[in-house]
């Protein structure tokens, strides 16, 4: 495989007004009205990014922060587009290293859309789109995750109002074990009534996992790690 990484187009709507806009991810695909596309993609290293307060932004390394095309600081209503592999780590240390069956599962506030492609194609295998607090949505079916084999995605993710964001990418492994559980997971769907089900706001605004997210991590549920993301065959990590 190539570099470890994540490059996700960024697009944004323009004039958004003072009226609050129903959306989903795909309001936000390039070519659609009143959209922008950023000229440089944002480069990520995972989908980690705990509900929080968004009021300053994306925070790149020399201290500023993403903006639009007038230079105002991206806050509200824009969305990233990803697009690369998931696949076995090359070392145990990066991620995981054995094969298996994982299902997968998204927190996120507001919409995302997990898309994988198998040998039967292209499918949709999380579905946590539209306006809502931070929310818990699980796939329904495992995939499969073998040596040699990278599986492409695509990572489709809005943000509406600036006043708090989330994005985490969540798998868990399936095995004969606890297959007859796995897709009735009493946490799947959770989140959307309670902005504070799976965080609580602490210091200087931080994010302090609840007992909510404690149990669920404690049920098998990990974050996908850095070293399962690979970029397109043929990018490179410039930010390595």
């Amino acid at each position: 495989m190539g570099n470890n990484g994540i490059s996700a187009t960024v697009t944004y709507l323009t004039n958004a007004g003072n009226t609050i806009p129903v959306l989903h991810v795909a309001d936000f695909q390039a070519g659609q009205p009143g959209i922008t596309v950023l000229p440089n993609p944002l480069i990520l290293s995972q989908f980690n990014v705990e509900t929080q307060d968004f009021g300053n932004g994306f925070k790149l390394p020399d201290g500023s922060s993403v903006k639009d095309g007038s230079g105002n600081v991206l806050t509200e209503y824009f969305s990233l587009q990803a697009a690369g592999n998931i696949a076995l780590a090359t070392s145990a240390s990066a991620g995981e290293m054995t094969p298996g069956s994982f299902q997968f599962g998204l927190m996120a506030d507001d919409g995302a859309v997990f898309t994988v492609t198998d040998s039967a194609g292209s499918k949709i295998v999380v579905n946590d789109d539209g306006q809502h607090n931070n929310t818990f949505v699980c796939a329904n079916s495992a995939a499969i995750l073998q040596a040699g084999a990278p599986m492409p995605y695509q990572m489709q993710f809005f943000q509406g109002q600036k006043y708090s964001l989330g994005l985490m990418l969540f798998w868990k492994r399936v095995t004969p074990a606890n297959q007859s559980s796995a897709f009735s997971d009493p946490f799947c769907s959770q989140g959307p009534l309670d902005r504070n089900y799976w965080f609580s706001s602490g210091a200087n605004g931080a994010p302090v996992p609840t007992p909510n997210y404690l149990q669920f991590a404690a049920d098998g549920w990990e974050i996908v790690p850095v070293g399962n993301f690979f970029l397109p065959v043929g990018k490179t990590n410039l930010c390595k």
